[in-house]
């Protein structure tokens, strides 16, 4: 007669192995469109949906306390316990690895502390310094590769004319191993489907919007530096107080949109679509019009002194007051009241 206490173990066994086996899958399949604005992840086409909360914190949580618990089912052999418990923890680190783009330090942290909980040892009493060594060096490396990619810069070279906050030190070497590696720490959401997606407050430096489908998105106060938003469809969003430095929206389709009081310095705005927008308030210093249509574009209080690629041709067709900003020898026509 088998012992219950073995069917037990192995139950456990079993079920620690199946959720790893899914966190794998998920990880694997997962788009950063599902990560950074979906509300769940479908897995390969299937009718049904996870939330994605339960990948970034409920799967972790479950890898986590199961490979904690591995250590103690004595009556399961030690080889299986050592592949279950590294299957663990590599699901664990691909999830980790994903998450990243999301520049969710606390979430981060969190998913770090769950790995190095996992290796830490089975019974800290008894075990001696020597024994924390592993523990010490993954804190250590998870710990700077988790600062550089959550505030991290990248490109500095390329677009000098954006400074950096820093040329050196994790900040820079992180991201550009991470994307070397294929886990990219910046947002890959070229041709996503975001219609309608609310992305208010989020960090999306660096992110790649190419070709993405934004309308009616809400972008409130997004962090958008040097983004790539080269032709994506934004008709009607809301990109009030986002944060645009040096980011590209080349060919971009912006009509109808809320720009009040973004800081675009620098941004590229080159053969974009602005007619009907609204850009009160908006901070445009240095930035690229060159080809822009503007019919229609409220200029109210904006600042485009510095601006490049502007003509007169342009802004007759949009409107302004006497507080816009408009680069040397260049007018406005004022705005018709109630519009």
């Amino acid at each position: 007669m088998v012992d219950s206490t073995l069917l037990f173990h192995r139950a456990i066994a079993t079920a620690i192995a199946l959720v790893a086996i899914f966190s794998l899958l998920i990880s694997v399949s997962v788009e950063h469109a599902n990560l950074i604005g979906g509300r769940s992840i479908s897995l390969y086409g299937m009718p049904w949906l996870i939330p994605t909360w339960f990948y970034h914190a409920g799967l972790p949580i479950l890898l986590g306390l199961g490979a904690r618990l591995l250590m103690r089912l004595n009556s399961i052999p030690p080889l299986g316990r050592r592949l279950l418990w590294m299957f663990s923890l590599i699901s664990l680190t691909l999830i980790w690895l994903q998450d990243l783009a999301r520049h969710d330090g606390v979430l981060s942290t969190c998913q770090v502390l769950l790995m190095i909980a996992i290796i830490l040892p089975s019974s800290m009493r008894t075990t001696s310094l020597g024994g924390y060594f592993p523990a010490v060096v993954a804190s250590v490396t998870l710990g700077v590769i988790t600062y550089g990619a959550v505030y991290g810069e990248t490109r500095c070279e390329e677009i000098s004319h954006v400074r950096c906050h820093t040329t050196q030190g994790p900040t820079v070497w992180v991201p550009r191993l991470l994307g070397q590696l294929g886990f990219p720490p910046f947002a890959q959401l070229q041709y996503a489907d975001l219609t309608n997606a609310d992305l208010s407050g989020f960090d999306l430096r660096y992110a790649n919007f190419l070709h993405a489908k934004l309308n009616g998105a809400s972008l409130e106060g997004a962090h958008l530096r040097r983004a790539n938003l080269n032709q994506v469809r934004a008709r009607s969003a809301n990109l009030r107080r986002a944060y645009l430095d040096g980011a590209s929206l080349v060919s971009a389709d912006l009509r109808e949109s809320d720009l009040r009081k973004v800081h675009a310095y620098r941004v590229n705005l080159s053969n974009s679509d602005l007619r009907g927008s609204d850009a009160r308030g908006a901070s445009f210093s240095h930035a690229s019009f060159s080809g822009a249509r503007l019919q229609g574009l409220r200029l109210q209080g904006a600042y485009l002194r510095f601006t490049h690629g502007t003509t007169e041709s342009q802004l007759s067709m949009a409107c302004g007051a006497a507080d816009t900003r408009l680069p040397l020898g260049m007018t406005v026509g004022s705005c018709q009241e109630g519009k």
